[in-house]
């Protein structure tokens, strides 16, 4: 959080005849709120949407682990046919 805030008075101009004009104040304030939220925190409070984030949460690591696997390469033997001499 972040504030800041100023105050400036400046005196007003004088007549020849040595008469006040007037004054002018000028204020000014500035506040900066920065947060973050958790909503997984927010939404397991609800339990049909803490039901919702379990489920979601299996089916992501089923398919991150199917990712993390190399696929199966199976290579074939030939034959190959010597010279005779």
């Amino acid at each position: 959080m972040n504030y800041t805030a100023t105050y400036n008075w400046m005196r007003g101009s004088e007549t020849t005849h040595g008469q006040n004009l007037g004054n002018t104040i000028v204020n000014n304030r500035q506040v900066n709120i920065n947060s973050t939220f958790n909503l997984e925190k927010l939404y397991n409070q609800i339990p049909f949407l803490k039901k919702v984030n379990e489920q979601f949460n299996k089916v992501s690591a089923v398919v991150k682990k199917r990712k993390r696997k190399s696929p199966l390469i199976v290579k074939k033997k030939t034959k190959r046919k010597g010279r005779k001499n």
